[in-house]
């Protein structure tokens, strides 16, 4: 964080005969650059990210969100929606202004190729676009207002598309790993796992469902046909005593050819959340590791932040060690109050292999 000082430079002028007198001091002034002409590229190649769930239904609707960080020239894409069949659906190009963000409705590009915008669908993104680096974040998000659910996925660089990167790759493939973790804020939620193949081959996948000790509950074996989706009904959960636990996604291949994002929803009381997946990387070694998550809230919301009357907020924290060797666990946590960082106490722990906890996040006093 940067801070700046600013310095307060008096300058007193003292004299035994002269009356007192006013300078005039001009503030400090440093020419602003001529901005420098767009120096735009010449290698363009075809480049794309790919990812991002999307579902559509009688109540939901989705949206790509894209946003260009080109701040010197516009930037033409191609939306391309993958149906979890692998059928490809080419949307109108979408050009976005420099620095600029368009929205893209999934239900309505479907609707202009034939296909009905409350069919029961699902699928992967991929945006295409001719940049030499990938310039974009680009988001979906998936909303049912009737049950107030709402999943939000992202994407990422596609795989080379080069076939001497793609051979070189090849080469070193090897099992793959995903984790993530689950877990029940009430007893009625339940969770999905959607896995999309970005290849032009089949994949076959393993998903493990663990409870908070890290013991297997439950094994889905599944075969993913090209840029095709399946998505996994975790119906573990509604059985589970536990309150968290663990996912693990396991497939043969190169790294990120299989994409999996899952949720956790509950219609009945309107709750959803996106289930966090990550893939593992191979070569991870022993050290010292500091993760920070910003914005919890405790107690009655501020009038001003206009949400319903009477919602209160308390926040939770969960944590899972997805190695095989125990991880000592020193958590912090800092309460602003008066303008104020204040802490509040945690006690250090220790994460057992494949362990899922439930911090104890306290109210400050």
């Amino acid at each position: 964080m940067r801070r700046y000082f600013a310095t307060l430079i008096a300058l007193l002028i003292c004299t035994a005969t002269l009356p007192a007198q006013h300078l005039k001091v001009l503030a400090p002034h440093r020419p602003i650059a001529p901005r420098l002409p767009a120096n735009l590229p010449t290698d363009r190649p075809l480049r794309s990210m790919v990812g991002g769930l999307w579902m559509i239904d009688a109540n939901f609707k989705s949206t790509i969100y894209v946003k260009s960080d080109v701040e010197i020239s516009p930037l033409t894409v191609t939306p391309i929606l993958y149906i979890s069949n692998g059928k490809k659906i080419t949307l109108p190009d979408v050009t976005l202004e420099p620095a600029g963000t368009v929205t893209i409705s999934v239900n309505d590009g479907l609707n202009q190729k034939g296909i009905s915008p409350w069919a029961t669908l699902t699928g992967y993104v991929e945006i295409q676009y001719k940049w030499p680096w990938d310039p974009l974040c680009v988001t979906v998000s998936s909303v049912d207002t009737i049950h107030s659910l709402i999943f939000t996925t992202g994407l990422r660089s596609a795989l080379p598309t080069n076939p001497k990167e793609q051979a070189a790759m090849a080469k070193g493939s090897r099992t793959q790993v995903i984790e993530g973790m689950w877990w029940k804020q009430e007893s009625e939620i339940t969770g999905f796992v959607a896995i999309a193949n970005t290849t032009e081959h089949a994949t076959k996948a393993q998903l493990r469902v663990s409870n908070s000790a890290g013991s297997v509950t439950g094994e889905h074996e599944i075969t993913v046909s090209p840029h095709g989706t399946k998505i996994v009904k975790l119906r573990e959960l509604q059985l589970a005593s536990d309150a968290a636990g663990g996912l693990r996604v396991t497939y043969l291949g190169m790294p990120n050819e299989l994409l999996a994002n899952g949720g956790l929803e509950d219609q009945a009381s309107g709750y959803s959340a996106s289930i966090p997946l990550t893939a593992v990387p191979g070569d991870a070694s022993k050290s010292s590791q500091s993760y920070a998550e910003l914005g919890l809230m405790e107690g009655a919301a501020d009038p001003m932040m206009q949400f319903p009357a009477g919602t209160t907020f308390t926040p939770y924290s969960l944590v899972r060690n997805i190695s095989e060797r125990p991880v000592s666990i020193v958590p912090s946590i800092y309460w602003m109050q008066d303008g104020a960082a204040r802490p509040a106490r945690l006690q250090p722990f220790t994460l057992l292999p494949y362990e899922t906890r439930s911090l104890d996040v306290p109210a400050i006093q």
